[in-house]
């Protein structure tokens, strides 16, 4: 990116997915969050090179990013994938190990998603109850791009 240009998480994780493939460049566009809550590990775990380049060959990235990835039989969540992605694009490991983390952005400079609940209010009808848009809109964390 030559211009100054905001960059979301999932544009990240797009790039780190294509340049584990062997892509040369990654231009952003449209990106896709969660539908599901994702899934991360609870204590750390190794994986081989080879093993997070087989995994992002298999990341369908037209649809939306999976709550939960394997690599090499284990399931890693999208942030686990994209540290070790990381990790083994900046310095060329063999194996990276992977460590807990928070698998969503914090959204404490969105505070207005944080209760965020348009039922009976806004545009929508009384009857609306929003069973799911609420959440499904924090699920998205990982598409907001950040302007200063």
């Amino acid at each position: 990116v030559n211009a100054p240009f905001s960059l979301s998480v999932a544009d990240i994780f797009q790039a780190a997915v294509r340049f584990l493939r062997g892509e040369s460049e990654y231009v952003p566009g449209k990106v896709y969050g969660f539908l599901d809550a994702p899934r991360g590990i609870t204590a750390p775990v190794t994986v081989t090179a080879a093993a997070l380049r087989d995994a992002a060959a298999k990341i369908d990235l037209e649809a939306f990013i999976p709550p939960s990835i394997e690599v090499d039989g284990q399931p890693l969540g999208p942030a686990d994938f994209l540290y070790a992605a990381l990790d083994l694009l900046s310095d060329g490991s063999k194996t990276v190990t992977v460590t807990p983390r928070e698998q969503l952005n914090s959204l404490a400079d969105f505070p207005q998603l944080i209760n965020f609940a348009p039922a009976g209010k806004w545009v929508h009808t009384p009857d609306f109850h929003d069973d799911y848009l609420s959440d499904r809109l924090r699920l998205q964390a990982w598409t907001l791009r950040y302007v200063d």
